[in-house]
């Protein structure tokens, strides 16, 4: 047989000794003059292999024992990410390896065993203990929420404004959207402070249990050290801030004009919600600051810099920890939080199974097509977006080869809407954005797409699966 490398080779030979019964382990290496490795030789007890022959002078170990074998035995990332977790939320080393048993069906399919646990761990302290002989951080999560993870983890809130517990560590958990439209916890990070180091740490330990599975979009408040940590530890990757906080850090900064409905809905709601261009931003942007004089107001003049980064999303599980808490209570009540929010997503997802909504326009493909492949709060979603199509029609169209662009409104709205619609592939976007916020086609994709192209189901590349009924 010819490998690529060493360890293709030692690997191949490693899964035949399990498959047999017996361990092995590298002992020799010979290199030739330029320092590639030539020959490399295994062995196993006091034996040496140098070649190999299907013939064995020793007792196979039994298949109830082969878990044992030391080649065999491995602690994965996850593992190792949940072991630390628990023991550092007070749960002792053997609690944490019988849970991970009994999540893998048994020790004998986990990997490893309580030694190897116990000898991590002891490793693993060293880093994490520090001049007070007290542990600095924790992460904590488990086998449920990774699986969540795998599905809906393209898009992860992190919050630090969170009550802490009783050892003054800050509440930071990380939070997702399930195809419901329910928030998911994914894990929950108590830190010592919010320096740069420890939220590196948080995210780098986040990154470990999920696999090092980074998501596409992360939502965090204003801080300079989390957003630094982040460019630390993710890359190519998209950070928004929260509106929700930006919102609530308005109320201090700028008190006196936030508290006046003619300020709030006629220039920051349109700033934050309503822009669909970057000069139409800037323009609202510019005559708020100058009626309100807010010229010289520096927390504002941050946010002018920022606000590519701005995003809508709620602050979440605010009840997530509270003062009088120890970790280990902490990790009773995240499970318990858990299992919550998994109950009712098998309600949700039993309701989907049971029955489906009304249709409001009974001969619409395209609405039929939706309810069959959304789960039911997205296809409500769907269908106010489209019942809005009756309103919107085509005001003026060009055309490009094989690209058409359409100028989309209402006879009562001053506001157009630039439609690119490409007949070769069925391309199409908006000016308003919908499909890229929100994951479903706006009115005015759904008035091209219906009235014009007349096409009679959604195009499968704007069926996003994490909203349908099957994304798990």
């Amino acid at each position: 047989m010819v490998f690529a490398d060493e360890n293709e080779a030692y690997n191949t030979y490693n899964a035949y000794a399990i498959c047999k019964g017996f361990g092995v382990q590298k002992r020799q290496k010979t290199n030739n003059s330029k320092g590639v490795l030539r020959r490399c030789t295994f062995v196993y007890g006091v034996w040496e292999v140098t070649k190999f022959k299907d013939v064995h002078n020793h007792y196979f170990i039994d298949d109830k024992q082969k878990h044992l074998i030391q080649s065999y035995r491995h602690i994965t990332d996850t593992n190792k990410g949940i072991l630390t977790s628990m023991t550092g939320a007070g749960i002792r080393a053997i609690k944490a390896y019988s849970y991970l048993c009994d999540e893998a069906g048994g020790s004998n399919n986990i990997g490893f065993t309580l030694r190897d646990c116990q000898n991590f761990l002891q490793t693993k302290r060293r880093n994490l203990i520090c001049a007070g002989q007290r542990l600095t951080n924790v992460f904590w999560s488990n086998g449920v929420s990774k699986l969540d993870y795998e599905s809906f983890g393209d898009v992860v809130v992190f919050d630090t404004t969170y009550w802490t517990n009783k050892y003054n560590m800050i509440c930071a958990p990380l939070v997702g959207l399930n195809h419901h439209w329910k928030n998911f916890l994914f894990g929950c990070a108590f830190l010592m402070d919010e320096t740069i180091g420890s939220f590196v740490w948080a995210f780098r330990s986040f990154l470990e249990v999920m696999g090092n599975k980074a998501p596409k979009t992360i939502f965090t408040d204003q801080d300079h050290a989390m957003a630094n940590a982040i460019r630390t530890v993710f890359l190519n990757f998209d950070h928004r801030l929260c509106i929700w906080h930006i919102g609530k850090n308005a109320t201090h900064h700028i008190s006196y004009p936030f508290g006046k409905p003619s300020f709030c809905d006629k220039y920051w709601h349109k700033v934050l919600y309503h822009c669909e261009s970057e000069i139409e931003m800037e323009s609202t942007w510019k005559v708020m600051c100058e009626e309100w004089n807010l010229g010289d107001n520096k927390w504002l003049d941050n946010m002018y810099r920022l606000c590519h980064k701005f995003e809508s999303t709620n602050s979440v599980f605010q009840e997530m920890a509270c003062k009088s808490m120890t970790l280990s209570e902490f990790v009773i009540h995240y499970e318990k939080q858990l299992e919550k929010m998994c109950n009712t997503e098998i309600a949700d997802d039993y309701e989907c199974a049971r029955g489906k909504p009304y249709i409001m326009v009974k001969n619409s493909g395209i609405l039929q097509h939706a309810v069959e492949v959304y789960t039911h709060v997205i296809y409500l979603n769907f269908q106010a977006e489209f019942l809005h199509v009756l309103s919107e029609h085509v005001l003026r169209s060009e055309t490009d080869g094989q690209l058409h662009i359409y100028i989309v409104g209402t006879e009562s709205s001053e506001r157009k809407h630039i439609m690119h619609f490409c007949l070769n592939d069925s391309t199409i976007s908006c000016s308003c954005k919908l499909f890229e916020m929100q994951g479903w086609l706006c009115r005015h994709a759904l008035c091209v797409l219906t009235n014009v192209a007349k096409v009679t189901n959604i195009p499968s590349k704007y069926i996003l699966k994490r909203w349908t009924k099957v994304a798990k």
